[in-house]
Protein backbone atom coordinates (compact mmCIF):
# COMPACT_ATOMS: atom_id res chain seq x y z
CA UNK A 1 0.00 0.00 0.00
CA UNK A 2 1.34 3.40 -0.93
CA UNK A 3 2.65 5.41 2.04
CA UNK A 4 0.23 8.25 1.14
CA UNK A 5 -2.83 6.05 1.58
CA UNK A 6 -4.01 6.05 5.18
CA UNK A 7 -6.14 2.92 5.07
CA UNK A 8 -7.08 0.10 2.75
CA UNK A 9 -10.46 0.65 1.05
CA UNK A 10 -11.76 -2.67 2.41
CA UNK A 11 -9.87 -2.98 5.69
CA UNK A 12 -6.80 -4.69 7.04
CA UNK A 13 -8.26 -8.20 7.30
CA UNK A 14 -7.24 -8.42 10.97
CA UNK A 15 -10.18 -6.73 12.66
CA UNK A 16 -12.82 -8.13 10.32
CA UNK A 17 -14.51 -11.29 11.55
CA UNK A 18 -16.04 -14.02 9.44
CA UNK A 19 -19.52 -15.49 9.77
CA UNK A 20 -20.56 -19.07 10.48
CA UNK A 21 -18.64 -22.26 9.74
CA UNK A 22 -16.00 -21.15 7.20
CA UNK A 23 -16.70 -22.81 3.86
CA UNK A 24 -15.03 -19.84 2.16
CA UNK A 25 -11.94 -17.75 2.74
CA UNK A 26 -11.84 -14.11 1.67
CA UNK A 27 -8.27 -12.81 1.58
CA UNK A 28 -7.91 -9.06 1.23
CA UNK A 29 -5.08 -8.15 -1.11
CA UNK A 30 -3.34 -5.42 0.88
CA UNK A 31 -1.02 -4.05 -1.78
CA UNK A 32 -1.95 -5.05 -5.30
CA UNK A 33 0.91 -3.81 -7.43
CA UNK A 34 -0.86 -3.25 -10.75
CA UNK A 35 -0.24 -1.48 -14.02
CA UNK A 36 -2.37 -1.20 -17.10
CA UNK A 37 -0.47 -1.49 -20.38
CA UNK A 38 -1.74 -0.08 -23.67
CA UNK A 39 -0.12 -1.00 -26.99
CA UNK A 40 0.46 1.86 -29.40
CA UNK A 41 -1.53 1.66 -32.64
CA UNK A 42 -0.37 -1.35 -34.65
CA UNK A 43 2.05 -2.50 -31.90
CA UNK A 44 -0.08 -5.09 -30.06
CA UNK A 45 2.01 -8.07 -31.17
CA UNK A 46 5.27 -6.29 -30.31
CA UNK A 47 4.07 -5.45 -26.79
CA UNK A 48 2.75 -8.99 -26.32
CA UNK A 49 6.08 -10.49 -27.40
CA UNK A 50 8.24 -8.01 -25.44
CA UNK A 51 6.38 -8.62 -22.16
CA UNK A 52 5.67 -12.30 -22.82
CA UNK A 53 1.93 -11.77 -22.31
CA UNK A 54 -0.97 -13.49 -24.04
CA UNK A 55 -3.03 -11.61 -26.59
CA UNK A 56 -5.78 -14.25 -26.41
CA UNK A 57 -9.06 -13.04 -24.91
CA UNK A 58 -10.10 -14.58 -21.56
CA UNK A 59 -6.61 -16.04 -20.91
CA UNK A 60 -4.45 -14.78 -18.09
CA UNK A 61 -0.79 -15.71 -18.18
CA UNK A 62 1.62 -16.12 -15.29
CA UNK A 63 4.94 -14.57 -16.27
CA UNK A 64 8.20 -14.48 -14.29
CA UNK A 65 7.34 -11.61 -11.95
CA UNK A 66 3.70 -10.81 -12.74
CA UNK A 67 0.41 -12.17 -14.05
CA UNK A 68 -1.04 -10.57 -17.16
CA UNK A 69 -4.74 -10.30 -17.88
CA UNK A 70 -5.96 -9.09 -21.29
CA UNK A 71 -8.72 -6.53 -20.72
CA UNK A 72 -9.21 -5.42 -24.35
CA UNK A 73 -7.35 -5.81 -27.66
CA UNK A 74 -3.91 -4.29 -27.05
CA UNK A 75 -4.58 -3.69 -23.33
CA UNK A 76 -3.46 -5.73 -20.32
CA UNK A 77 -3.67 -5.48 -16.55
CA UNK A 78 -0.40 -6.69 -15.01
CA UNK A 79 -0.34 -7.67 -11.33
CA UNK A 80 3.08 -8.20 -9.73
CA UNK A 81 3.52 -11.40 -7.73
CA UNK A 82 4.95 -9.34 -4.87
CA UNK A 83 4.94 -5.64 -4.14
CA UNK A 84 7.55 -3.66 -6.06
CA UNK A 85 7.49 0.13 -5.88
CA UNK A 86 9.36 0.31 -9.19
CA UNK A 87 7.11 -2.14 -11.05
CA UNK A 88 5.44 0.52 -13.23
CA UNK A 89 8.82 2.05 -14.14
CA UNK A 90 10.23 -1.34 -15.14
CA UNK A 91 7.24 -2.11 -17.39
CA UNK A 92 7.35 1.40 -18.86
CA UNK A 93 10.99 0.85 -19.90
CA UNK A 94 10.05 -2.48 -21.51
CA UNK A 95 7.33 -0.97 -23.72
CA UNK A 96 8.91 2.39 -24.44
CA UNK A 97 8.15 3.38 -28.03
CA UNK A 98 5.58 0.62 -28.53
CA UNK A 99 3.17 1.15 -25.64
CA UNK A 100 2.06 3.15 -22.63
CA UNK A 101 1.74 2.34 -18.92
CA UNK A 102 -0.74 3.56 -16.32
CA UNK A 103 0.11 2.78 -12.70
CA UNK A 104 -2.92 1.31 -10.89
CA UNK A 105 -1.55 0.58 -7.37
CA UNK A 106 -3.80 3.02 -5.54
CA UNK A 107 -6.78 2.69 -7.85
CA UNK A 108 -7.30 -1.08 -7.55
CA UNK A 109 -8.00 -3.41 -4.67
CA UNK A 110 -8.42 -7.13 -4.64
CA UNK A 111 -9.91 -10.11 -2.84
CA UNK A 112 -8.98 -13.77 -3.24
CA UNK A 113 -11.96 -16.11 -2.84
CA UNK A 114 -11.24 -19.76 -2.07
CA UNK A 115 -12.85 -22.74 -0.39
CA UNK A 116 -15.45 -25.46 -0.80
CA UNK A 117 -18.29 -23.09 -1.72
CA UNK A 118 -16.33 -20.85 -4.11
CA UNK A 119 -18.37 -21.69 -7.19
CA UNK A 120 -21.66 -21.29 -5.33
CA UNK A 121 -20.58 -17.84 -4.15
CA UNK A 122 -19.40 -16.79 -7.61
CA UNK A 123 -22.70 -17.97 -9.15
CA UNK A 124 -24.55 -15.61 -6.86
CA UNK A 125 -22.17 -12.71 -7.47
CA UNK A 126 -21.89 -12.73 -11.27
CA UNK A 127 -23.65 -14.03 -14.39
CA UNK A 128 -20.73 -16.06 -15.72
CA UNK A 129 -20.71 -19.85 -15.48
CA UNK A 130 -17.32 -20.19 -13.81
CA UNK A 131 -17.66 -23.92 -13.07
CA UNK A 132 -16.61 -24.68 -16.64
CA UNK A 133 -13.61 -22.38 -16.61
CA UNK A 134 -10.06 -23.62 -16.31
CA UNK A 135 -7.05 -22.26 -14.49
CA UNK A 136 -6.02 -18.86 -15.85
CA UNK A 137 -9.46 -18.01 -17.22
CA UNK A 138 -9.94 -14.26 -17.03
CA UNK A 139 -12.99 -12.03 -17.50
CA UNK A 140 -14.33 -8.60 -16.78
CA UNK A 141 -17.88 -8.72 -15.42
CA UNK A 142 -20.17 -6.79 -13.06
CA UNK A 143 -20.46 -7.93 -9.46
CA UNK A 144 -23.20 -6.05 -7.65
CA UNK A 145 -23.11 -3.35 -10.35
CA UNK A 146 -19.35 -2.92 -9.87
CA UNK A 147 -17.05 -3.82 -12.73
CA UNK A 148 -14.69 -6.57 -11.60
CA UNK A 149 -11.72 -8.34 -13.14
CA UNK A 150 -11.93 -12.05 -12.27
CA UNK A 151 -8.96 -14.41 -12.57
CA UNK A 152 -9.39 -18.16 -11.97
CA UNK A 153 -5.99 -18.83 -10.38
CA UNK A 154 -6.41 -22.48 -9.39
CA UNK A 155 -9.10 -24.98 -8.44
CA UNK A 156 -11.80 -23.23 -6.40
CA UNK A 157 -9.76 -20.02 -6.17
CA UNK A 158 -10.46 -16.68 -7.84
CA UNK A 159 -8.72 -13.32 -7.56
CA UNK A 160 -11.11 -10.42 -8.01
CA UNK A 161 -9.87 -6.87 -8.70
CA UNK A 162 -12.09 -3.81 -8.55
CA UNK A 163 -11.62 -0.04 -8.52
CA UNK A 164 -10.64 0.95 -4.99
CA UNK A 165 -13.34 3.62 -4.81
CA UNK A 166 -15.91 0.82 -4.84
CA UNK A 167 -14.02 -1.22 -2.23
CA UNK A 168 -16.44 -0.80 0.67
CA UNK A 169 -19.54 -1.42 -1.45
CA UNK A 170 -17.92 -4.48 -3.03
CA UNK A 171 -16.90 -5.80 0.39
CA UNK A 172 -20.45 -5.44 1.68
CA UNK A 173 -21.78 -7.30 -1.38
CA UNK A 174 -19.31 -10.16 -1.16
CA UNK A 175 -19.55 -10.64 2.62
CA UNK A 176 -23.35 -10.47 2.58
CA UNK A 177 -23.44 -13.14 -0.12
CA UNK A 178 -20.69 -15.23 1.52
CA UNK A 179 -22.56 -15.23 4.83
CA UNK A 180 -24.94 -17.79 3.28
CA UNK A 181 -22.07 -20.29 3.29
CA UNK A 182 -19.91 -19.15 6.20
CA UNK A 183 -16.56 -17.45 5.65
CA UNK A 184 -13.38 -16.34 7.34
CA UNK A 185 -11.29 -13.30 6.44
CA UNK A 186 -7.55 -13.16 5.89
CA UNK A 187 -5.00 -10.93 4.31
CA UNK A 188 -2.29 -11.49 1.73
Amino acid sequence: MDKNVRHHPIGDGKKIKGVGKPNLKLDIHQSPCCVQVFAAKGKQNQVSKKLGVSAKPAEAKKCKSFTSMPIAPGQWMLVAHKYDSKFAQKIKREVEGIGYVSQQDNSRTGVRVSGEKTFELMERLCRLNLRKTKKDFFASTPIGQINALIHHTKNKTFDIYIHAGFGQSFWETITHTASQFGYKVGSR
